[in-house]
């Protein structure tokens, strides 16, 4: 199992606007079933205006196939006016419980 981690700096005042956005390309990417989870998560107390999207996939194959779906990428049009900038992550889960 697979979680990728994209966080977001957003613009001042902006965190809200992202995190609609990542939402609305998550739920385009929730019938793909590759996807085993996802959630976006706005930071409240530490950094301001930091937008997280976390997704989990069961192998690397279904990360990059999903990643590089056109739907999604439609979703995110625009989305470079609302940061500044941000990263990835992808771990391997090692164990769960």
């Amino acid at each position: 199992m697979y979680v990728m981690q994209a966080t977001f700096k957003a613009k001042p005042g902006h965190a809200q606007a992202l995190a609609d956005k990542l939402a609305a390309a998550a739920r385009s990417m929730a019938s793909d079933e590759r996807v085993k989870g996802w959630r976006v998560l706005i930071d409240h107390v530490a950094d301001f205006w930091t937008v997280l999207f976390e997704a989990s996939f069961e192998d690397l194959d279904d990360y990059f196939a999903v990643i590089s779906r056109p739907g999604a990428r439609a979703e995110m049009d625009g989305y470079l006016d609302l940061v500044e900038g941000g990263g990835r992550r992808l771990f391997r889960v090692s164990a769960e419980g």
